[in-house]
């Protein structure tokens, strides 16, 4: 009975891609191997976005993509790194926003940008923190909070929060260049 030789030497790494893309309806990730510079397809997969998940901010439907090609394809990236690429911008800042409403009619809008990495819960903190400070600071006497955190104000209705979330979203894409005056605070 003969037996094969062992190989001495372990065999040569390919290079493997994923890119992955979203766009408003679907998701979409190509996974390719590159011997010696030349890219080959090895899989696609494609997810039509269900209306839910058409609501997903573009970062969580990106990530909601790796998630499922790394699902279908567990056998390639238990046994090999995959570098991901994609057509969306990966850095993102975390920011929380906030409107606060006198009796009068009169609206301020404040921008919060963290330089720092926040968990789900600490934006909506420290918005209503700086909402404090600031209702304070004016000599308010009674406040009305309005928040989509369970944890803050215990649920009130994303669709009565919608400005502020705007606002938040405004200081996660800080652009030195914004059109009207908005304040952004920046917590270190």
């Amino acid at each position: 009975m003969s037996r094969a030789p062992l190989l001495s030497t372990p065999l040569p790494r390919e290079d493997l891609i994923i890119y992955l893309s979203v766009s408003a309806s679907a998701l979409s990730s190509v996974l390719i191997r590159r011997p010696n510079g030349i890219e080959l397809p090895i899989f696609y997969m494609s997810h039509a976005l269900l209306d839910a998940e058409q609501r997903y901010p573009q970062l969580e439907q990106l990530a909601y993509a790796l998630i499922l090609s790394a699902r279908r394809l567990r056998p390639y990236f238990q046994a090999h790194s995959i570098d991901v690429l994609t057509n969306q911008p990966l850095r993102q800042g975390s920011g929380a926003g906030l409107v606060l409403r006198t009796p009068d009619g009169t609206t301020i809008e404040y921008a919060i940008l963290f330089q720092f990495r926040a968990s789900n819960n600490e934006p909506e903190y420290e918005a209503l923190l700086a909402g404090l400070r600031l209702d304070h600071s004016t000599g308010a006497e009674r406040l009305m909070i309005c928040s989509d955190s369970q944890l803050v104000v215990n649920q009130i209705p994303r669709s009565e929060n919608s400005h502020a979330d705007a606002l938040s979203r405004l200081a996660s894409a800080i652009d030195d260049r914004v059109g009207r005056h908005v304040p952004i605070e920046i917590l270190t």
